[in-house]
């Protein structure tokens, strides 16, 4: 293999190798909270963390609520939430070194019946980036979600929701 080979290699895996999600600032928007009660609508934000050396430009994230839940996600509550609805979150600029970058405020709708303890909520995983590392070489060697190859990490939220 040559340098350019392992370069390329090393940029296919970067936000597996070197990147977290986390979903945080979770809080009750519209309910009695703390805890998730059907069909409450609680206000989240997701980070992510760069622990790599590699500045990452033009962070893109899909947000969306786990199929097997049936959480809704929205960027406004007042405008509804859409079954099956995935959001497009970015761009995000994400320095290397360990800095983060937070979106702003994105509301999931608690499924309308009561789901155990450790059930999957909202999940969130880049989808797309680019760096500022030698423009068009890793232009050609950032991939997307549907890339075979790449498995991209997923932040998630949990919680029983109540009746």
């Amino acid at each position: 293999m040559t340098v350019l080979t392992d370069i390329a290699n090393a940029l296919d895996t970067y936000p597996l190798d070197e990147t977290t999600i986390a979903i945080v600032d979770v809080a009750v928007q519209t309910g009695t909270g703390p805890e998730v009660n059907k069909n409450e609508i609680f206000k989240f934000k997701v980070r992510v963390t760069n622990n790599g050396h590699v500045n990452m430009t033009d962070v893109f994230l899909h947000v969306n609520g786990t199929d097997t839940s049936g959480t809704l996600v929205s960027f406004n509550p007042e405008k509804g939430f859409a079954n099956n609805k995935t959001l497009k979150v970015g761009p995000l600029v994400v320095n290397g070194g360990g800095a983060s970058a937070t979106t702003d405020y994105l509301y999931f709708k608690a499924p309308p019946t009561a789901m155990p303890a450790g059930t999957k909520l909202v999940e969130s995983h880049i989808f797309d980036w680019s760096t500022d590392f030698v423009g068009h070489f890793i232009s050609n060697h950032t991939k997307d979600e549907d890339s075979a190859t790449v498995s991209y990490p997923n932040g998630t939220y949990a919680a029983q929701v109540f009746p």
